[in-house]
């Protein structure tokens, strides 16, 4: 009852089919999800050097530098790594 309220109709019933996008959508938004995780990634990845420094300055985090520098560029990584991974998914696919 409040699933429909909010979102103007039930969640699926047994032998109800869920809804669908359509391909050509699903393949661009796909696309674009991509795109902003890579951005995503090489963004962290500027932005690590400029945030460091602040942290740095926290005692409590002075021992433990080079595990949140490994942390953050882990992220960063998988960051690229995945939106990547989509790319290359969304133009086999094309061929």
């Amino acid at each position: 009852l409040f699933f429909s309220k909010l979102f103007g109709r039930e969640p699926c019933a047994v032998g109800r089919k869920p809804f669908h996008m359509a391909s050509e959508l699903k393949s661009k938004l796909q696309l674009a999800w991509g795109v902003l995780l890579v951005m995503a990634g090489v963004g962290l990845c500027f932005r690590i050097p400029q945030v460091m420094p602040q942290i740095r300055q926290i005692e409590s985090f002075t021992g433990a530098i080079p595990f949140i520098y490994f942390c953050l560029y882990f992220v960063a990584i998988f960051l690229i790594a995945g939106g990547a991974r989509k790319l290359v998914v969304h133009y086999r696919k094309k061929r």
